[in-house]
């Protein structure tokens, strides 16, 4: 795992441990609180997460899932206390959606049985989109599943307008991906609204997404282009030759920051004040609870009043040209096995 300020300065080049033989760590993702979420191979993958503060890793594993030796496959999102990866029944396995508990406390959960899928986001909102493998040839048009973080109930299907790979989910539902050279951009029902060219070599496969609408994508050939909301390239990095790399952008923390915009609103406040009393699910904020024990008290509502009057510590790209104070890109290096075509 290599982590990069957006200057292009490396910042460190961390080990990701394998319990097992199951193959090359694929698609990373973090939390609200920092922590990084790896998915760890593939034919018999591990849910792997790692605390830089503690520098502890930990590792989960769910029956029967598993991936393609693909790319981009190996989907990985989180959601309050959930983290949730794409399971491509690979080798006969159960295929679909899973959700594990970032805890620990109860057991991994399939849903949307029965369908590949190779790429996975989740919204602002917490809505999960699991990206339909291209399991024909030719290609089908791309189709995105949306579904309930908590309930896990289907809310919707949206075919895209134009072929994508990745995707990334935005405010009000809009959708993003990449194809060959240019970030797409789609409206909540699939139309493709623009297309922005933003490499002039290979292909573009893996994109991340910040929550104040910042781009990080990543080519064929292993260069990183760091691009504002409006698709402008910021810079670009090289980390690699002839490889490609999945990529994630580490949140700023800021408890009380229901939707991860960066900052902390009275409505928030208020938010949490309800949580606190019982009338309001802990999923409606999950970063007010900055200790993760299912409840919001009246000290982490002191801090998210606090975050409210001085704003979140590093929020905004703006104010640092290191992803806001503290905020970096990492990305898990893949190799490109030109023998396999993988």
């Amino acid at each position: 795992m290599l982590e990069y300020r957006p200057d292009g300065t490396l910042v460190q080049t961390v080990q990701v441990p394998q319990p097992s033989d199951a193959g090359d760590a694929g698609g990373i993702t973090f939390d609200a609180h920092g922590v990084l979420w790896v998915y760890n191979g593939n034919s018999a993958p591990y849910l792997s997460s790692w605390d830089s503060e503690a520098d502890i890793w930990t590792h989960q594993s769910c029956a029967g899932w598993s991936s393609f030796l693909c790319f981009p496959c190996q989907g990985i999102g989180t959601f309050w206390n959930f983290v949730f990866a794409t399971d491509e029944g690979a080798y006969g396995d159960p295929n679909g959606l899973v959700r594990f508990d970032r805890r620990g406390i109860s057991a991994c959960v399939r849903f949307a049985d029965g369908r590949n899928y190779s790429a996975l986001a989740v919204g602002p909102d917490g809505a999960v989109y699991g990206r339909r493998a291209d399991d024909e040839s030719p290609p089908p048009p791309t189709v995105i599943d949306v579904f309930d973080p908590t309930t896990l109930g289907f809310i919707k299907s949206v075919t895209l307008s134009d072929r994508s790979l990745s995707i990334a989910a935005g405010a009000e539902g809009h959708l993003y991906g990449v194809a060959g050279q240019s970030i797409l951009h789609y409206s909540a029902d699939g139309t493709l609204l623009d297309t922005h060219q933003v490499i002039t070599n290979g292909a573009l496969y893996t994109l991340a997404l910040s929550a104040d609408g910042r781009f990080v994508v990543v080519s064929s050939d292993g260069e990183v282009v760091i691009a504002d909301a409006t698709f402008t390239p910021l810079n670009r990095l090289r980390i690699l030759t002839g490889s490609w790399a999945y990529a994630a952008i580490v949140p700023p923390r800021c408890s009380g920051d229901c939707n991860s915009d960066g900052q902390v609103t009275v409505d928030e406040i208020l938010k949490m004040v309800n949580i606190a009393l019982g009338n309001t699910p802990v999923t409606a904020c999950g970063a007010g609870d900055t200790n993760q024990d299912g409840v919001i008290t009246v000290n982490e509502i002191i801090t998210g009043v606090n975050n409210a009057l001085n704003g979140c510590p590093g929020a905004g790209w703006s104010r640092s040209p290191t992803f806001g104070g503290g905020s970096r890109l990492r990305s898990i290096r893949r190799r490109w096995h030109s023998d396999l075509g993988t």
